[in-house]
């Protein structure tokens, strides 16, 4: 009898689990506005260890958070079972939207109708009844191209602004390019947002601020101007004790429940854009295209050059400056050679920066000439051509030539005339050879120097050697300079921190983790947030955000915070490269 109750017993158990689960779906609010996170609950009627497949979500939607609760019950001696699945999503368009049947192992939910409303068209949920009108609290998102009319070609710098458009309550960091579609293009900051505080018709407050970027595109044809997108929270200041307490902690809002009230994520999506590049125009002639606002060439001697002397080293820093570019675009500068006269250019030193709110870039090559001879020597003239993007036109940035007189040194012979000669003719010759092949260049009659030269020249090689050396060293020792200045950046942050200047405490911040995090892409301080992997310090970046556009802002800032977290993401880091100091032995 026993073992005949055994055997009933799974035969039941067996059919139990040979039935399907029954799986409902519901959203915690209707309608859904477009930009703000809501909660998909998915149930089923027994316990489920199989995760949901949210991959037919991805079209339409964009997936914050899941978590899951499972729950057992006996009653009257039956024993039962449930187990949720509470989904953060974001609606990624508005109008009627389904949410598809979503697969739980072999269990699939029914497909749910939704109606997503343009952000800003619907009341929130803390919207009063009995007559009184509901308060709208207006979440957009939007981006434009400044000057859509206008031609642009490939490299060209296209003014980009995105406006984020609130009742003041947002709370977040700056928007980001989505990086999927960032490839195509370079992206760059143009210095602090604008904000602008109006008051619509209804008397309601309402914040603008206005994010500004250059584009540079990369390529030409059709290209895709990437989403961007704003992840921020606002606190509903009117959830009920009992909506705070019956809130899943685990759920979409990792913050807890504040004196104040409930945050509540949002998320906002400013679509893609298209835009049409054009190639190179076939008329530019230059070896390199530098499509830019301006572009200007200045030297500079380290020292007076009408005493130089044959065998004498003397130095000129020649800066190439544009505007409308970034410093990756900026070409490799030209010397070109001379007779009776050494060259060594060092390695060009690049920069970016603002000019008048537009991107700018500066290259620097310091060049070290060493004359062979005395006589006149004629310094080639250095060339940049480019493209003006205001007129429309090419031109050409030029440093003239230069007719120096180099004064006899011990030993050096005088520059004999008929070199001289040649090098007079050069220019005059310019216009004939303009559209041949590259100039060669006159060299000096054969034998017609002393037999002592040799000795001399030899001795000027070593010379240069000597000075390549010394150059190299000092070339080095600069090098080593930006480590000691990031060793003086925590100090210069944390005298900010504590002054309140959230300003230069943001641009510090910045230029700290643009060396911190050399193989980083750091534009903001969400980058900064990210590449230090702290919590704590992630919150510091959103305080500071916060205080920066809203000054006013009651949000609690606590310097000391904000230097220790600093210091421990400092010691977590150099740990780190500690460790990973040591050779891999073995791949």
């Amino acid at each position: 009898m026993k073992k005949l109750l055994i055997l009933v017993t799974f035969l039941l158990s067996l059919s139990l689990n040979c039935q399907a689960a029954n799986i409902t779906a519901k959203v915690n609010r209707s309608p859904v506005p477009l930009g703000e996170v809501f909660t998909l609950t998915l149930t089923a009627d027994e316990s489920i260890n199989t995760t949901p497949d949210l991959s037919v979500l991805e079209n339409n939607f964009k997936v914050y958070s899941t978590s899951v609760s499972r729950q057992n019950y006996i009653i009257n001696g039956k024993s039962s079972a449930s187990t949720s699945w509470q989904i953060g999503l974001m609606a990624l368009n508005s109008g009627e939207q389904e949410i598809p049947s979503i697969s739980i192992g072999k269990d699939k939910s029914s497909p749910l109708k939704i109606t997503v409303a343009d952000a800003g068209s619907i009341a929130t949920d803390n919207q009063k009844t009995g007559g009184e009108q509901a308060k709208v609290s207006p979440y957009h998102l939007s981006a434009k191209i400044v000057n859509r009319d206008a031609k642009y070609y490939v490299q060209q710098q296209i003014n980009y602004e995105v406006t984020l458009t609130d009742s003041g309550s947002l709370r977040g960091n700056e928007p980001a390019f989505d990086v999927n579609g960032a490839d195509d293009w370079i992206i760059r900051g143009l210095g602090n947002p604008t904000v602008i505080n109006e008051v619509d018709k209804n008397g309601n407050p309402i914040r603008k601020i206005t994010f500004k970027y250059a584009l540079f595109p990369q390529k030409s044809g059709e290209l895709t101007i990437p989403a961007v997108w704003f992840n921020g929270y606002t606190l509903n200041n009117d959830m009920s004790p009992e909506d705070i307490f019956n809130q899943d902690i685990f759920n979409i809002s990792v913050r807890m429940p504040s004196l104040f009230g409930m945050d509540k994520p949002v998320s906002l999506r400013a679509p893609e854009q298209k835009i049409n590049i054009l190639p190179v125009p076939s008329g530019y002639k230059g070896n390199w295209w530098l499509p830019a606002q301006r572009v200007q060439l200045q030297s500079k001697w380290d020292k007076d050059i009408t005493n130089l002397k044959a065998g004498e080293a003397i130095s000129r820093t020649v800066t190439l400056e544009a505007v409308g570019v970034t410093e990756n675009q900026l070409p490799e500068i030209s010397f070109p050679s001379a007779v009776g006269l050494k060259q060594y250019p060092e390695k060009p030193e690049l920069k970016g920066g603002l000019y008048n709110q537009n991107p700018a870039a500066q290259e620097k090559v310091v060049n070290v000439y060493i004359p062979e001879k005395a006589g006149k020597i004629i310094i080639p003239a250095i060339k940049v051509d480019w493209y003006n993007t205001k007129t429309q036109t090419f031109e050409q940035a030029l440093l003239p030539a230069e007719e120096i007189e180099v004064l006899p040194g011990s030993g050096y012979a005088a520059i004999e005339p008929q070199v001289e000669e040649q090098a007079k003719a050069e220019p005059e010759t310019k216009a004939e050879t303009e559209n041949l092949a590259p100039m060669k260049m006159p060299q000096p009659p054969a034998n017609t120097q002393p037999q002592y030269e040799y000795y001399w020249l030899g001795l000027a090689f070593i010379c240069g050697l000597l000075l390549g050396y010394l150059l190299l060293k000092y070339q080095n020792k600069n090098r080593a300079k930006p480590e000691c200045e990031m060793r003086q950046y925590p100090s210069f942050l944390i005298k900010k921190a504590y002054q309140n200047d959230f300003r230069a405490l943001r641009d510090g911040l910045i230029s700290w983790a643009t060396g911190f995090y050399d193989d980083k892409p750091i534009n903001n301080l969400r980058d900064i947030a990210v590449a230090a992997g702290d919590e704590e310090f992630s919150r510091q970046m959103d305080i500071i955000l916060t205080k920066l556009y809203n000054p006013k802002d009651e949000v609690l800032w606590n310097a000391k915070v904000f230097a220790d977290s600093l210091e421990r993401v400092i010691k977590n880091k150099s740990k780190k490269t500690d460790k990973e100091a040591l050779p891999q032995l073995y791949e």
